[in-house]
Formats: structure tokens, C-alpha cells, sequence
């Protein structure tokens, strides 16, 4: 905010107040933070004599979905918006490794994937910044296409997104809720474009949460953006897209 004056010569001295800090902040210099989506009054009151003053109401508005926002020194797309929180996947894929590197039959509520981004890899944000990351139920399907089961529902602050996340926020052709299709184990349609992702400029595969056809595999996306519903064997070194709830 900046204070003018009449005449222009008076004296600029004064408090900055905000009449609810829980949605918008404002510092000693007139600079306003929003925190949350609402509105909020802005006054500014002069130092010297306490009737003079001014107003002005600050609406503070949810990030709108599709953005790209800057969290912990990375790019992160905005999937979801709500009043004080926004659900965010990683732009870029930010490394590969396995998604459970052990022949067994296993479920997202078992894999060392959701171990290490829960541990490890959670670890890695400061203490600030960790603080943000909520943790929340993590719902998780059966294959739609192969009937595998999901396994149990999780709380999670870190997680991969399933097929279903996958289709609803980067575009439905209804090809998923059609079936499969004779010799197709895998979604391939307009949308192939916006599902590819890069790691160091180089689309590569990434994993998704999902079982693949049997609980030794998990869906995955290929480079070329093609959803792998039948899934592909879990100790492939594959691309690894984080996605969280982040408080605002």
C-alpha cells in the first residue's frame, strides 16, 4: 500500500492494522500477505493523531487450479483449491528409483515408495516448510480395468496420484470407464500430451499409486504420455512426481 497525502507535504508516518491477520497480514512498510481466502479491512492510521486515517478492503482469492506455484525450491501445479489449502503435484519428475523393490505382492499402504516419500524424502523439506504439508486420507482404488485390489485407505502428507486423479485432473476420454480395449493395456488418447513429464528436460516414465493387473505392479505413465493401467513391474526404476496438501 502506498500512503499519499494532502496536503502532499503532511507527514506520511503511520500504523498499519488489518482487521483480520487470519486472512490478510499487513507489515510496517504497508506491505499485504493474504493467508487465507476471505476479506479483510486494511487501515492505515497516522502516527500523530489517531482520527487520521484510511481504509480499503483486501479480497483475498483461492490460487486458481492449473497454476504453478513455488514450493521448497520446486515448480508444483495446483490439481485441487480449496478456502485454506491447495493440493499441488510436482511439474518436473524429480528423481527415478523403484516402486517396491521386492518380489512380493504388495499395495500402495505397503510400498517402499510410500515409505521412503513419507520418511526420507519428507525430510527434506525444512521444518518451515514441512509444517505446511497436511497430512490426509488418502483414498486408494481398485484397478478399474483388472479389478486388483488398492489395499486400505492411507493418511499420507507426501503420496502419488492413482489413475482416477490422473484422468480427472489432466482430461477424461472416457476411455478408462469404457474398459479396456482388444490388445490395449493402456489409455491413449488426446490427452497423451499433458501426461508426459520430464526429468532434467527428458520425458521418462513415472509411477502412479495404483495396482497394476496383479500386486506385483503399479500403473505408471510411459514418455510419451500413455496411462499403463495394466501397470508395469514394481522394481523398474521409474519417475517419481510427488503430490501433496499444502496449507496456505
Amino acid at each position: 500500500m502506498i500512503i499519499t497525502t494532502t496536503p502532499e507535504i503532511a507527514d506520511k508516518d503511520v500504523t498499519w492494522t488489518s482487521s483480520y491477520t487470519n486472512i490478510a497480514t499487513v507489515s510496517s512498510l504497508g506491505v499485504v500477505t493474504g493467508i487465507t481466502v476471505g476479506q479483510a479491512t486494511i487501515k492505515a492510521t497516522s502516527i500523530f493523531n489517531s482520527d487520521i486515517l484510511a481504509t480499503i478492503d483486501v479480497v483475498v482469492n483461492p490460487i486458481p487450479v492449473g497454476d504453478i506455484i513455488s514450493f521448497a525450491g520446486r515448480d508444483w501445479r495446483v490439481l485441487a483449491s480449496e478456502s485454506n489449502r491447495v493440493k499441488i503435484l510436482s511439474v518436473d519428475i524429480i528423481e527415478t528409483r523403484p516402486f517396491h523393490n521386492i518380489s512380493e505382492p504388495f499395495y500402495w499402504a505397503s510400498s517402499e515408495m510410500r515409505a521412503y516419500l513419507n520418511s526420507t524424502f519428507l525430510n527434506r523439506f525444512n521444518e518451515t516448510d514441512r509444517a505446511r504439508i497436511v497430512e490426509t486420507t488418502i483414498t486408494n482404488p481398485n484397478n478399474q480395468w483388472y479389478n486388483t485390489s488398492g489395499g486400505a485407505n492411507t493418511e499420507d502428507r507426501i503420496f502419488l496420484l492413482c489413475i482416477e486423479e490422473v484422468v480427472r485432473y489432466f482430461g477424461d476420454s472416457g476411455q478408462l470407464a469404457a474398459g479396456p480395449q482388444r490388445y490395449s493395456n493402456s489409455l491413449s488418447d488426446k490427452y497423451n500430451f499433458v501426461r508426459i513429464a520430464n526429468l532434467l528436460g527428458t520425458p521418462t516414465w513415472w509411477w502412479l499409486r495404483s495396482p497394476g493387473w496383479d500386486t506385483f505392479c503399479a500403473a505408471s505413465v510411459n514418455p510419451y504420455g500413455n496411462l499403463y493401467v495394466m501397470g508395469s513391474n514394481s522394481w523398474n526404476s521409474y519417475g517419481v512426481r510427488p503430490a501433496l496438501w499444502l496449507q496456505l
